[in-house]
C-alpha cells in the first residue's frame, strides 16, 4: 500500500508539472523569480529531530510567477558543527563518536504551486562518500542520501489573511527504514500556522506526525519503534526587518521544540557531543537569523 501510494504521488507530480508549465507558458504576467538566503543558526532542528549545532546554511532558488501558479527550483546547504563543545581526542564508545565534527549535507527541491496546491521534491546528499543517488533495493543500497516526494496545499495562496500550510512528505528512495526486508516510505505530516502582529512580528505553531513506522518513529534507535508518532511541536518568535526598499530581509528568530516519541528524562536533554546526541534529544531550541534578497520577498 505504501509503494502504490508513493507512486501515485510521483505520478501526480510529474502530470501536474508539465501541465502548470504548459498552461502558464501561455500567461501574460509570467516573471521570472530569483531568492538567495544566508542563515546562521545556534541549533539545526529538522522535523523534531536534533541534527547539529551551531550552523551555516544558505539557500538560493529560481524560477517563475504568474496570478495563481508559482514554480521554485532550488539548492539550500547545511555546514554545522555537531554539537556546541567542539571536542577532539575523545575515544569512540559504544559505536559512537563523542567528538566534534562538521557535517557538511546538500539538497535540491523543486516545488510547484497550483491555486495553493504544493507539489514538489527534494534530494537529500550527505556527502558520505556514497552514491549521489542512491537507487536500488533498500535492503542492499549504501550511503544515506534519500529522495523524497511532497504534496500540500498552502491556504494564503487564495486566502491571503489565512497563513495555514499542510504538507505530506514521502522517501520514495534512497536511505530508509527497512523492516522484514521493504522499505518503510518514511513519511512526515505537517500543519504550519503563522499568525502576524504588528511591528513585522510573527508566530508559528508547528504540529508533525509521522502516521507509520520510519524514519521519524525511533526505529533505527536504541528506543522502542513506534507505528505512530507526534514528533514535533514547535513554537516559533520571528522579528523581521525590510531593507533596501524592501528587497532585502533581516529576520531574527527564537524557537522551541518537543519530540514527543519516546520522551522520558533521560532523552529530554543530552550532556554527551558527536553521535550520542544526534537525533536522539527530545526538548530543544534555537535562536537564529537570517539575512535574504530576491524579487520576490
Amino acid at each position: 500500500m505504501k509503494k502504490i501510494f508513493s507512486i501515485i504521488l510521483t505520478i501526480i507530480l510529474s502530470v501536474s508539472l508539465l501541465s502548470a508549465l504548459s498552461l502558464d507558458s501561455r500567461a501574460e504576467d509570467l516573471s521570472f523569480t530569483y531568492s538567495t538566503k544566508a542563515e546562521a543558526v545556534s541549533c539545526y532542528i529538522w522535523r523534531g529531530l536534533y541534527n547539529g549545532g551551531l550552523s551555516f546554511q544558505p539557500d538560493l532558488s529560481i524560477g517563475w510567477t504568474s496570478e495563481h501558479t508559482s514554480f521554485d527550483f532550488g539548492t539550500w546547504w547545511n555546514m554545522g558543527a555537531s554539537d556546541w563543545g567542539f571536542r577532539s581526542g575523545l575515544p569512540e564508545k559504544d559505536g559512537c563518536n563523542p567528538n566534534t565534527y562538521f557535517i557538511p549535507e546538500s539538497d535540491v527541491y523543486a516545488m510547484l504551486n497550483l491555486w495553493g496546491a504544493v507539489i514538489g521534491f527534494t534530494h537529500y546528499y550527505y556527502f558520505d562518500g556514497q552514491s549521489y543517488f542512491n537507487f536500488g533495493d533498500v535492503s542492499t543500497i549504501k550511503g544515506s542520501a534519500q529522495t523524497e516526494v511532497t504534496v500540500g496545499y498552502d491556504f494564503s495562496t487564495l486566502l491571503p489573511n489565512v497563513n495555514l500550510r499542510l504538507m505530506w512528505n514521502t522517501m520514495v528512495s534512497g536511505q530508509d527504514v527497512v523492516v522484514n526486508g521493504k522499505r518503510c516510505y518514511s513519511t512526515y505530516i505537517e500543519a504550519a500556522y503563522c499568525q502576524n502582529f504588528k511591528y513585522d512580528i510573527s508566530l508559528t505553531g508547528v504540529v508533525g506526525i509521522s502516521p507509520w513506522r520510519g524514519n521519524y518513529t525511533d526505529a533505527d534507535s536504541d528506543y522502542p519503534a513506534r507505528d505512530f508518532a507526534v514528533n514535533n511541536l514547535t513554537l516559533r518568535l520571528d522579528k523581521t526587518w525590510s531593507l533596501c526598499n524592501d528587497s532585502c530581509e533581516l529576520d531574527l528568530y527564537i524557537q522551541g521544540t518537543m519530540n514527543t516519541c519516546n520522551l522520558c528524562r533521560e532523552n529530554a536533554f543530552i550532556k554527551a557531543s558527536g553521535d550520542n546526541k544526534l537525533s536522539k534529544q527530545k526538548l530543544m531550541g534555537a535562536i537564529g537569523v537570517a539575512f535574504s534578497f530576491g524579487n520576490n520577498l
